[in-house]
């Protein structure tokens, strides 16, 4: 049987020298696995998402005994579905048929494609034919405050958080903090955010390109609508960062998930530049570092147990996550605070960790389908 549908293979092939190699379940007489790589198509129709992240993880499973198959929504039907592999010995990408797939990685790379009828259509398919779907959606700063302040463990970590919802609002928070942030809901990679500082004679408003001084809150309200109005911010507490050579840093924890509990797959340090304090993302010219740098045994230990509650957290209300990435701070006096979770983490820069992811995701997908593993 081939496929999560178990077509009778001698259905499906005939004797092509440009054949793969499977992996075999003696048990059930099932070849496989089929891994499907959900993303979406851009403007041009092309495929859009992450495009070395594909192709390392076509190439890895390939090397243990799996097909992986880059598809998108509308290419997945009741029994059959369309997309493409990287076929090692042509060398190029081909366009391929193949039953159902055994195990679904969602890399929906666009927030509004997961509230639309086709993706629901979809994961009711899945759910019909029991494919396991992972890390199967994105979640916005609200929700995701939301959900770590139910634990007990995480709540601490977290900055003051709420919705800013009106002016009021606003004024009473800088009276209260002098030092804010506000974020879009459902921004990533430190796009849109703000930090606002209350001076003795005026407002200071940094961006991750400008910095403006607004006179009185008045004109600091006019100057935050024109962002206010383009959809829903959160505002939060600002941390007093610990700085290393006179720049905040964060720790970027990326983990994965191995039969009941989760592993740390890598840890990097981003740090914010000198032009600018408000995000340590590298697009926005934060600096990498390595973790060896400021690395201790207690932290260690800390981030192993607050992935470990996150992970379960997710998996727990929010259904089957199978990778995720923190960012962590520390402040002066040397408490951590839990700034962001994502649940579809981008590559990271340095390669070793990169390495090890690919190698978990396919792990983990050849877990959920129930092969073995070809040695390579």
């Amino acid at each position: 049987m081939f496929g999560k549908n178990k077509i009778k293979t001698e259905k499906l092939f005939h004797y092509s020298k440009k054949w793969v190699p499977f992996s075999l379940n003696e048990d059930s007489h099932r070849i496989g696995p089929i891994i499907g790589i959900l993303t979406s198509k851009g403007k041009n129709k092309k495929l859009a998402g992450n495009g070395p992240l594909f192709l390392s993880l076509v190439q890895h499973f390939f090397k243990i005994g799996a097909l992986s198959i880059v598809f998108t929504q509308e290419d997945l039907g009741n029994s059959l579905m369309t997309g493409y592999t990287f076929h090692p010995a042509l060398g190029k990408w081909i366009q391929v048929s193949s039953p159902l797939p055994d195990v679904v990685y969602n890399r929906i790379p666009f927030r509004n494609l997961e509230e639309d009828t086709d993706f629901a259509a979809l994961t009711s398919l899945l759910q019909k034919h029991n494919i396991p779907f992972f890390n199967p959606c994105f979640i916005n700063k609200l929700e995701m405050h939301h959900l770590l302040k139910q634990s007990p463990t995480l709540k601490p970590l977290l900055p003051e958080t709420t919705l800013l919802t009106s002016k009021k609002m606003l004024h009473d928070w800088m009276e209260d903090k002098q030092d804010i942030y506000i974020k879009p809901v459902s921004s990533s990679k430190g796009k849109g955010i703000f930090r606002i500082f209350a001076q003795e004679n005026h407002y200071l408003m940094e961006g991750v390109h400008l910095t403006k001084q607004l006179a009185t809150f008045n004109e600091l309200w006019h100057e935050l609508k024109i962002y206010l109005a383009k959809g829903p911010y959160i505002i939060q507490e600002a941390i007093e960062p610990a700085l290393y050579n006179g720049s905040r840093y964060d720790f970027r924890i990326l983990s994965h998930k191995t039969e009941n509990h989760f592993i740390i797959s890598g840890i990097g340090i981003r740090q914010s530049s000198n032009h600018q304090q408000v995000t340590t993302h590298v697009p926005h010219g934060g600096k990498i570092l390595p973790y060896e740098l400021l690395a201790k045994e207690d932290d260690d230990i800390f981030f192993n147990a607050i992935i470990q509650e996150v992970g379960h957290l997710f998996n727990e209300h929010l259904g089957l996550f199978g990778e995720f990435s923190l960012d962590i701070g520390k402040d002066v006096n040397g408490k951590f605070y839990l700034y962001e979770v994502n649940s579809k983490p981008m590559s990271f820069d340095e390669e070793h960790i990169e390495n090890k992811r690919i190698k978990a995701i396919c792990h983990l997908c050849m877990q959920l389908s129930g092969f073995p593993i070809f040695p390579h």
